[in-house]
């Protein structure tokens, strides 16, 4: 059946109905639906009806030799378009396998004549039919009248595109649905059905492979995905491995680590990512957080849910195509640490498909959850890694509580492991039960439900995100709903907690978001309160976030970053939970540092750790490039600290020194190493003389009275250079800038340099930092600590 308008359908296949009290005959019955393209007029009751519009493409951009899109089969690059062309249409939407018309408009074109793609008067724009999986597909259009009414068109045709070359395995990313410490499963995506899921390891530096054969593994995706488990490995130790593609081709090596059973480790929480690029612009965070969690290089990613928001991402057909996207731009970090997810509002309720995402990762089973999928138990599981018992709890509304059966699933899994002596109890999900946030709020039914079973059976930490902003409250008692009573706060501390089972408090940490921001409101999220609540340690809403877990048998330490959307991160907070009672005078001075070296060079520095008493220490990295060192092995103690560009391309690194205290009390040292191109990188020198001669290094220098600081070499094709004091994470504006050499902290001219007093710092120990910005590319970041003795 061909185009069909309200004039040419019989009586007996119109139906009547009133609009503003006027009879109007625009409505199909059953009857006058058939195959092929179906054009619903509806006009309003005193405007004449336009004409019909119908579905055409041609293979040339001129548009010309354009044949009926319903019904054809299609390759390559085509132009699409509607026809004729009416002088009263006002816009055109396109939809692409839509045809209820769900979710934004693929494309909209304002002005004659309407592609599918855009372009100009007499040239279309081409659309490419490779981002279709071959099969059946449907382009729907509504063409708006300026008169109000408006046609909805609906052509059905199928994608032929010749199949093209082996492709290398993608997607690659790590679970652990198995023990940690002698296993690794590895998921991945192939062109061809007919390869097979082979995965071959050795443990570092090893001269040959041991390979085994996986499974296939189902997936709506338009390749194939393979699942293979690596086992019988020794724990704590690095493997490299490579998954196999078409054609016989393996992967690049890539690595990853076991973690033993009472093992320290780390891990980051990440939630609300987004897939970069969104047409949108609301993902403008993605990559900048990306970059920043894989210079941490935690041995376990977790997944917050939310993942590609596809209900507002028009630029994918598919949900699966979506997915893909995701699963790309996560490869660089779920290929060297497994990923383990908890789904959210997304994945479950808006059209994206819980079993569709649960496919793609590999998890243990454990019980249904709010989805409701009838036999599907990987909504709710749980996993060990290390001394920790990670729960994924999906809890995905603000008004829902949970079903009885994943309570009942819940309390029994924490005792299990409890009676097993895992020492670490840590739930993460994607809607928490407390929040003070206004994009997504207080799910006062899940408050009554978490809170008194995680605070009788001693529950330390709960991870969320759900709402864009971040919040992490005091250890809480008595959270039921905080509509009626407000919990009870058990440390007034910003820093360190004990954790003595029941009664000690939970603390909630909401993390988020960490690339995308709201639909809602197009920022992150507003607070309800202008100050923040009782409840509330530490609250941010002006940046993206993501979290680190650095775990011991005795103590977790939790790190939270703001990250700009250029990727520029700072501390936003850090706090500790032990077993034993906090020591309130374990810490590094400087709590922070900045290094640089040449690509395969390293560099060092030194802090002071004291405490009061005394303490023995352990000191543990969170990167492989960081190393620190004492010679005494207790406090007080100098700890050098080095990084090692060896492997490293150009750019900055992030990375933590721990100090583990009897008692299980921490300090924390956060060190910044910039890797750069040159073999001389730039140093801070001070002089006592205007003119620069018989300078010193900065670093570890102790300075009276007026001093003149410059950084050396001066490199051609340095931009600026910004100068702070006592601001190692460049939190706040630059102390000074300077546009030319020489590059000193005051200022000055070529011969003499304007001179700094010492004496406007307290005497004892301060640092000054320096970003050195060259022409193009990324500063290069140097910090030096010294004393003032005045």
């Amino acid at each position: 059946m061909g185009v069909v308008a309200p004039g040419g359908i019989p009586a007996s296949a119109r139906k009547a109905f009133v609009v503003g009290g006027r009879r109007t005959v625009s409505v199909l019955t059953a009857a006058a639906l058939v195959s092929g393209v179906v054009s619903v007029l509806v006009p309003a009751a005193s405007q004449a009806a336009p004409v019909a519009t119908s579905l055409r493409y041609s293979t040339a951009p001129s548009r010309a030799s354009a044949v009926a899109l319903d019904g054809a089969t299609v390759a390559g690059a085509v132009y699409a378009f509607t026809a004729p062309d009416s002088a009263t249409t006002s816009r055109v939407l396109f939809f692409i396998d839509d045809t209820a018309r769900t979710k934004a408009a693929y494309h909209q074109e304002n002005t004659a004549p309407f592609d599918l793609a855009g372009g100009t008067t007499t040239t279309a724009s081409p659309y490419a039919t490779t981002a279709l999986a071959n099969g059946a597909h449907t382009l729907t259009v509504v063409v708006y009248d300026a008169g109000g009414t408006q046609q909805v068109v609906t052509a059905t045709f199928t994608v032929a595109n010749a199949v093209g070359p082996a492709k290398a395995p993608e997607q690659i990313h790590l679970a652990w649905p198995a023990a940690p410490a002698t296993t690794f499963t590895a998921v991945w995506v192939v062109g061809s059905a007919s390869t097979p899921a082979s995965l071959r390891y050795r443990i570092a530096g090893a001269a040959t492979w041991s390979t085994v054969a996986g499974s296939l593994k189902t997936s709506g995706t338009a390749g194939s995905l393979r699942q293979a488990t690596a086992s019988g490995l020794t724990a704590d130790s690095t493997y490299e491995y490579q998954v196999l593609g078409d054609g016989g081709t393996w992967s690049d090596v890539l690595s990853t680590r076991t973690v033993g059973a009472t093992s320290p480790f780390s891990f980051v929480y990440e939630a609300d990512t987004g897939v970069a690029g969104r047409l949108d612009g609301l993902a403008a965070g993605t990559l900048g957080v990306l970059g920043a969690i894989k210079a941490q290089d935690p041995n376990l990613i977790l997944g917050g849910g939310d993942y590609i928001s596809y209900d507002t991402d028009t630029r994918y057909a598919t949900i699966d195509q979506a997915r893909d996207a995701w699963f790309r731009q996560e490869q660089p970090l779920a290929s060297r640490a497994p990923l383990m997810p908890t789904y959210g509002n997304h994945e479950v309720l808006l059209g994206e498909g819980f079993v569709g995402w649960a496919n793609r990762f590999s998890t243990p089973t454990g019980v249904t959850g709010q989805d409701g999928t009838v036999g599907d138990a990987r909504g709710n599981y749980s996993f060990d890694v290390g001394p920790v018992h990670f729960i994924s709890f999906e809890s995905v509304t603000e008004g829902t509580a949970e079903p009885a059966v994943v309570m009942t699933w819940l309390e029994n899994d924490i005792v299990a492991a409890q009676a097993r002596h895992q020492p670490w109890i840590v739930p993460f999900m994607h809607a928490g039960p407390i929040t003070d946030g206004t994009n997504h709020a207080t799910n006062f039914a899940l408050q009554a439900q978490l809170g008194p079973l995680f605070e009788r059976l001693g529950v330390p930490l709960v991870l969320s995100s759900h709402d864009q902003a971040f919040e992490r409250s005091y250890p809480l008692t008595g959270l039921r709903d905080t509509r009626l009573a407000a919990p009870k706060e058990m440390s007034s501390s910003l820093t360190c907690y004990q954790d003595s089972g029941a009664g000690s408090g939970v603390v909630y940490l909401k993390v988020s978001p960490s690339g995308k921001l709201s639909n809602q409101a197009n920022l992150f999220s507003r607070f309800a309160s202008a100050t923040k609540p009782g409840w509330t340690a530490v609250r941010d809403n002006l940046a993206h976030h993501y979290t680190t877990g650095q775990v011991t048998s005795t103590s977790i330490t939790m790190t939270t970053y703001d990250v700009t959307s250029t990727g520029v991160q700072t501390v936003v907070d850090r706090f500790t939970i032990g077993k034993a009672p906090c020591s309130t005078g374990l810490s590094f001075a400087p709590s922070s540092a900045s290094l640089s070296a040449a690509t395969g060079a390293t560099a060092a520095t030194t802090a002071s750790l004291t405490s009061s008493p005394s303490t023995p220490v352990t000191l543990s990295t969170s990167v492989p490039w960081l190393t620190a060192t004492s010679v005494s092995g207790s406090t007080p103690a100098t700890v050098t600290v080095a990084a090692d560009a060896a492997g490293l391309a150009v750019g900055h690194y992030s990375g933590t020194v721990t100090a583990t205290g009897g008692g299980g009390a921490t300090a924390v040292l956060t060190v910044t190493f910039s890797v750069t191109a040159t073999s001389t990188p730039t140093t801070l020198r001070v002089s006592t003389h205007a003119d620069r001669t018989a300078s010193l290094a900065l670093s570890g220098a102790t300075l009276t009275g007026p001093v003149y600081v410059v950084t050396t070499p001066d490199r051609a094709g340095t931009s600026k250079v910004l100068f702070y004091v006592d601001d190692p994470g460049r939190t706040k504006a630059a102390y000074h800038q300077e546009n030319t050499a020489p590059y000193d902290l005051v200022g000055g001219t070529v011969t003499a340099a304007t001179p700094f007093s010492s004496a406007t710092l307290a005497n004892g120990t301060h640092t000054i930092t320096v970003a050195v910005y060259p022409a193009t590319g990324p500063p290069e970041i140097v910090s030096a600590t010294f004393t003032v003795a005045n």
